[in-house]
């Protein structure tokens, strides 16, 4: 009977050991002291500022270019610039014209109007027989500067200067044009020897009005195979 208690006691003490052993919390392996080991990942390489290069600056917009030509109302051209078909100028005022004459004569030339006299219907007796339609009409002088410009105006020497050269009458109408080559009362030059860059020579453009119906008050330039055909440049005597 003793020993058979005794074994009873022994298994009971056994099973409370076996549940206090089950209750108890494991250990971590933090609280063990083993090191927890991170999960890996491959560093990236840093970027050396010495080495890098910097972005360019977006270029800078440049000045819009200039739009078509300017008023041509009024201004006279800078020497050497071409002065636009359709520009209206005064008397005293400089335009710079691509003059062409004949087959070979061409070349820039500034072509500056001074005054215009008018004349009597006597004047034209002296014509004679050259041009009888003038004869007896009132004939107008308008006196012109021409200065050469580039070397390519050289080319103009002898050359006749009227030919592209109009008067015109105060309704806008085209003068009627005296045809002679010498007139005391308006000396007509031609480009002279030696005509070039720098050198200026001064002439005269005869016209008249017949019957004086209208007066003589502007000149033109025209080329019939350009722009200044339809568009020529028009000084105006005010």
């Amino acid at each position: 009977m003793t020993k058979k208690l005794l074994a009873l006691l022994g298994v009971g003490a056994l099973t409370i050991t076996l549940a206090a052993c089950s209750s108890a919390e494991p250990e971590t392996r933090l609280e063990r002291g083993e090191k927890q080991e991170m999960p890996y990942a491959e560093p990236g390489l840093p970027e050396d500022p010495a080495t890098s290069e910097p972005a360019e600056p977006a270029p800078e917009p440049s000045d819009p270019a200039p739009s078509g030509t300017s008023d041509p109302g009024g201004q006279s051209a800078p020497s050497g610039e071409l002065t636009p078909p359709g520009t209206e100028l005064s008397f005293g005022e400089t335009a710079t014209i691509d003059f062409t004459v004949g087959t070979q004569g061409q070349g820039l030339v500034e072509i500056t109007p001074l005054s215009i006299t008018k004349g009597s219907p006597q004047d034209t007796e002296e014509l004679g027989d050259v041009d009888e339609d003038a004869k007896g009409n009132t004939p107008y002088f308008i006196e012109v500067e021409i200065t050469g410009v580039d070397e390519a105006s050289t080319s103009l020497e002898y050359y006749n200067v009227d030919s592209n050269l109009e008067g015109l009458f105060d309704n806008g109408e085209r003068a009627d044009r005296v045809y002679t080559s010498s007139w005391s009362k308006c000396p007509i030059e031609y480009f002279p020897s030696g005509f070039g860059p720098g050198v200026t020579f001064t002439t005269c453009i005869p016209v008249y009005s017949a019957g004086d119906e209208h007066e003589v008050t502007g000149l033109h330039y025209t080329r019939w195979d350009t722009d200044y055909d339809s568009k020529p440049v028009v000084w105006t005597d005010k």
